[in-house]
């Protein structure tokens, strides 16, 4: 482990992959590549880095566990609803970005809008951070208002790096809305079903 005691380095011997040693996340070198892998409260994550062959070494398959309840139907659908209704005071639509986070002692999910900057075409966070949903939510969802936006930006991806944490896109939400999720891990990135992670109403697909 390095000397900051953040990151260790693993060459994995057996199909089962060792104990996560403390730290904030592990690269593990197995015999179908490089992947990396990370735990908190609520998320485990072994996703690929780079693929490579090497010799004597077992494969392993990407895996990403969700280890709290699902977010529930009627959640999940006010996230689209909510969405759908993000207008400025000129009754233009506005993107918006909504994050959820696990209240234990309630035992249920809990949605937030944070502070932000919305336009018709983006939407950036602003402060405060600390004391806000911004320390302590797993899940973001931000919205898109066409299927021609249907990827995550580059922006998306510099505001991710430095986590472990979940991130979605509601894409063409006035009609065919549709979800995409996937797992960041301090930069590393790799798609998942939305279904991993959400329970969906009828009128919200995973892409």
């Amino acid at each position: 482990m390095n000397q900051l005691n953040l990151i260790d380095y693993v060459v994995a011997r057996e199909p089962t992959l060792p104990p996560l040693r403390a730290g904030l996340y592990d690269y593990v070198l197995v015999g179908n590549g490089l992947y990396v892998r990370s735990e908190r409260d609520g998320l485990k994550a072994v996703i690929p880095v780079a693929e490579c062959t090497v010799q004597g070494l077992p494969s392993i398959e990407p895996r990403v566990e969700l280890t709290l309840p699902y977010v529930p139907v009627d959640l999940t659908r006010a996230l689209l609803t909510r969405a759908q209704q993000e207008r400025d005071w000129k009754g233009r639509m506005l993107e918006v970005m909504y994050h959820l986070t696990w209240d234990q002692a309630a035992h249920r999910w809990q949605m937030t809008k944070p502070a932000q900057r919305q336009t018709s075409v983006s939407v950036h966070p602003i402060g405060p951070f600390i004391g806000t949903s911004y320390e302590t939510y797993l899940i973001e969802v931000h919205s898109h208002h066409t299927l021609a936006c249907h990827d995550f930006s580059p922006v998306d991806d510099e505001s991710e790096a430095g986590t472990f944490r979940l991130f979605g896109l509601l894409v063409d939400i006035f009609n065919e809305p549709r979800l995409r999720l996937r797992v960041n891990v301090f930069g590393h990135r790799w798609e998942i079903p939305a279904s991993l992670v959400f329970d969906l109403p009828p009128e919200l697909k995973e892409m």
